[in-house]
């Protein structure tokens, strides 16, 4: 069956300009477009306003948001209007999409995550320094350019800081701070929060709180207020000092996370890069998990790590060279369900 959308690609153009071409995305205040805009030939990301959920003026103040912020680490604006009651923001295409495409299932190579998270902690650093809070970062709202950079886009949720620093609440629930769940209002420390959420998920596949895990926002937000998972205990292959970082910024005290966006981006700045980018992938036949070890800064023998359960409730832990084959042995074995973690962790970090 066909979701209803804002708009209907069938009609002919839409305000007379744009042909839709593809849906390519769907939220709770509108849709987004791949679309062709045929007065300058430049294909678009459309987003659509849905008329009943927000405000006529909304599609303006987000194009006014960030146009007052043109930089190449944000989504480019080309402009905004209305039609037919329906808002619409007229805005730079990601020819890579969001990277929470990108991310899922397993995540991405750690350094491709920090690298990301930087961009998005530069991005939101300007916004701050311009008296603007964007109150709903998080993976669907970081866009790929044509180099796979990332850019922050999907300003609809900003807001001007007022005269505390402070924004009324905003954004997605999966992704508030502790202190924004509980009545408080967003902050430079509530995005941080969310950058470092963002972080989690990128290394992960997936946010640590979904509303699919939970039956409604109280249970979501009950969950999110005990903390996220340690990070090591989702991805074994995040080494340490990386799993600090998540840890500071994502912390339910807002005077122990980072200072600033600035401040996060200089931390995950210090981080070296493994000899090894390892990644979870698809499971091989027979596997329950399995990572992948490609060439890094030093370019030693890709690698392959897999857990396999030996049907006595036992696992294996086997690592090959690919593309011989032929077994490492160092680390690896039969272990318990209870030990599998700590074992991930050992055997990940000397290949690393």
């Amino acid at each position: 069956m066909t979701p209803t959308t804002i708009a209907d690609p069938s009609v002919g153009l839409f305000d007379g300009r744009y042909e839709l071409r593809a849906l390519i995305g769907q939220g709770l205040f509108g849709e987004v477009w791949n679309a062709l805009d045929t007065t300058t030939g430049r294909t678009v990301a459309l987003k659509l306003l849905d008329g009943s959920k927000t405000t006529p003026d909304a599609a303006w103040r987000e194009a006014t948001s960030l146009t007052a912020l043109e930089s190449p680490l944000l989504v480019r604006v080309h402009g905004a209007a209305l039609a037919l009651d329906v808002p619409y923001l007229d805005t730079e295409l990601a020819v890579n999409g969001a990277a929470s495409a990108a991310a899922s299932p397993f995540g991405v190579a750690p350094f491709v995550a920090v690298r990301w998270t930087r961009q998005v902690a530069q991005g939101l650093h300007l916004c701050h320094q311009r008296g603007l809070l964007h109150r709903d970062v998080k993976p669907a709202n970081v866009f790929l350019d044509a180099n796979r950079d990332a850019r922050l886009g999907d300003f609809g949720e900003a807001a001007m800081r007022a005269g505390d620093g402070s924004a009324a609440v905003g954004g997605d629930p999966q992704i508030r701070a502790p202190e924004v769940l509980k009545g408080g209002r967003c902050t430079v420390g509530s995005e941080v929060y969310s950058a470092g959420m963002t972080l989690h998920a990128l290394l992960t596949g997936r946010l640590p709180f979904r509303w699919e895990d939970f039956g409604g926002f109280s249970q979501l937000r009950d969950a999110a207020l005990g903390g996220p998972p340690d990070i090591r205990e989702v991805s074994p292959h995040v080494d340490i000092a990386l799993a600090k970082v998540v840890r500071k910024a994502t912390s339910l005290n807002p005077a122990s996370r980072y200072s600033s966006a600035a401040e996060l981006d200089a931390a995950l700045s210090r981080l070296s890069r493994g000899t090894r980018d390892l990644r979870e992938i698809a499971p091989h036949p027979g596997a329950t998990r399995c990572w992948a070890g490609e060439p890094g800064s030093s370019g030693p023998t890709p690698v392959h790590v897999c857990v396999t359960p030996d049907g006595s409730g036992r696992f294996q832990v086997l690592t090959r060279y690919v593309p011989s084959g032929n077994r490492i042995t160092a680390g690896c074995g039969p272990t318990t369900v209870s030990q599998l973690p700590t074992v991930l962790r050992r055997v990940l970090a000397n290949l690393r």
